[in-house]
């Protein structure tokens, strides 16, 4: 009986061994790809960053203005409305 309970922790104990080996493999290797995971999505966000920038920067009033020069487009300071007067302005224009 002492043979057999001894036979028996030993195959548990190189059970129990293999199976720590087999997670701290699987484990460590996981780590390594989400290490990979991280830079990739580290270096996304900082070109995802850039070129909001660069959206910015291309569509800022003062480059669209000079864009709209170079296209041939000339600025109309003269405003036009669509409206009448208002009747109430109207009355104010004929006193």
């Amino acid at each position: 009986m002492k043979k057999i309970l001894t036979f028996f922790s030993l195959i548990m104990t190189v059970m129990f061994v293999i199976f720590r080996v087999v997670i701290l493999n699987y484990d460590s290797t996981k780590g390594v790809e989400y290490e990979l995971l991280n830079l990739k999505l580290k270096s996304l966000e900082i070109e995802n960053s850039l070129l909001s920038q660069r959206i910015a920067s291309s569509s800022s009033i003062i480059s669209l203005s000079q864009k709209a020069k170079l296209l041939g487009f000339k600025s109309d300071t003269e405003i036009v409305s669509l409206y009448g007067p208002q009747p109430l302005a109207a009355v104010a224009n004929t006193l």
